[in-house]
């Protein structure tokens, strides 16, 4: 037998035949968009893996906090929420290409809620609650007047617009207007709830041991689990549960404690007048002010970082992503 003959019939026979392209189902995109906008990481990655196509499609997602964006991609969402674990996942399956264009059309174009979440109102609320409210920043007598103008209108601004009413010289006023009580559960609750998913995972990271800040850097199990005070007793809880959500920036707010977590506290030690000087009030916030700063910094160097390497790296035009061929 002639083997010549024969190997280069084994060689066709041998020969993969080509995929058949992957379509882009809409739904799929969306469910992608949740998945993205829930901080599931694992999910995510699994699913670009089976069709990476779907990062270059956008859709419309609201995310927990309740914001609806009509025509993002999933790595434009993880951008905007500043999640650095989320989109360097994606990053493997999006080319280079995709991500400088999707970067630029993000910092570019109104997406109705700006360019990226922005964490500064909750870490103002947390600083001035820290150091103002708690007698750190009362000076007897001072803006006397200014205090006594437009007490109504002024407290009617604040809690309709919690995360945007400080204004320069005016902080002192609000806070002394609406109440410590007041302030640590509309203003600063009310900060927190606007956090995106993946925030309050960050957010209430297991046991920070004290004065320690976490490295935000290194990826852990996402997890939205608190701790809410039922029947004498503190008892596990979510942040997303419906009584929790009810209560935060209403009737509480959420503080980091040592050896408890994240619980949720509704500042009943406070009353209208009296001063804070317990120990369990002054820490109120504190813990948390250089959590949510780490947090910031963390989250803004690395979208700094990302900012330039894609600006820097020099686009390959002809290298294909697995799924996706050469664009």
């Amino acid at each position: 037998m002639n083997e010549d003959k024969i190997l280069p019939a084994l060689s066709v026979g041998l020969m993969r035949s080509p995929k058949p392209a992957v379509r882009v189902d809409q739904k799929d995109v969306e469910n992608l968009l949740t998945l993205v906008a829930a901080g599931d990481l694992d999910k995510v990655e699994e699913l670009v893996k089976q069709n990476p196509k779907l990062l270059l499609r956008s859709g419309k997602v609201t995310d927990c906090a309740g914001r609806t964006f009509p025509n993002i991609t999933a790595f434009q969402y993880a951008l905007w929420a500043l999640d650095y674990h989320m989109w360097t996942r994606i990053q493997k399956y999006l080319p280079l290409s995709e991500q400088v264009e999707q970067f630029e059309n993000l910092e570019s174009k109104e997406t109705g809620h700006g360019r990226h979440y922005d964490l500064r109102p909750l870490l103002d609320a947390l600083l001035y609650h820290s150091v103002i409210v708690q007698n750190r920043g009362w000076e007897e007598g001072s803006d006397s007047e200014k205090r006594e103008q437009s007490w109504d209108e002024d407290k009617n601004e604040c809690l309709e617009d919690p995360l945007h009413y400080y204004q320069p010289g005016n902080i002192e006023n609000h806070i002394y207007k609406l109440g410590k009580k007041d302030h640590w559960c509309k203003i600063v609750g009310g900060a927190q709830k606007t956090l995106p998913m993946h925030m309050v995972c960050e957010y209430r990271r297991d046991l920070i041991p004290y004065k320690n800040i976490p490295d935000f850097k290194v990826e852990v199990k996402r997890t939205t689990n608190v701790k809410k005070y039922d029947n004498n007793k503190y008892v596990e809880a979510n942040w997303f549960a419906p009584d929790l959500q009810e209560a935060l920036g209403k009737n509480g707010a959420f503080c980091y404690e040592d050896n408890l977590g994240l619980r949720l506290e509704d500042g009943s030690h406070y009353s209208d007048d009296s001063d804070c000087d317990s120990y369990g009030c002054k820490l109120l916030g504190a813990r948390d002010f250089g959590i949510i700063e780490s947090l910031l910094d963390k989250c803004m160097s690395e979208l700094e970082e990302l900012r330039v390497k894609l600006q820097d790296i020099p686009i390959p035009e002809d290298i294909p992503i697995p799924g996706l061929g050469i664009l």
